[in-house]
């Protein structure tokens, strides 16, 4: 299944390429402290906890 945007009108050779798997932590410096804490503010409050524990990395409750 193609889910990188654009995907299904052939805007990506190989959209494996748009995802990104973060095992080499490019992430670490992109936002800053105050970021990370909004952000997960703002995902407590409107996401479910499993989806806030998944999108944080935390896959040990994925049933998949």
């Amino acid at each position: 299944m193609n889910t990188a945007p654009g995907a299904t009108q052939g805007a990506w050779r190989d959209s494996s390429n748009f995802f990104h798997k973060g095992t080499n932590k490019r992430w670490v410096t992109a936002l800053r402290n105050d970021q990370v804490a909004h952000y997960e503010e703002v995902a407590a409050e409107r996401l479910e906890p499993e989806l806030c524990q998944w999108l944080a990395g935390d896959n040990a409750t994925s049933s998949a």
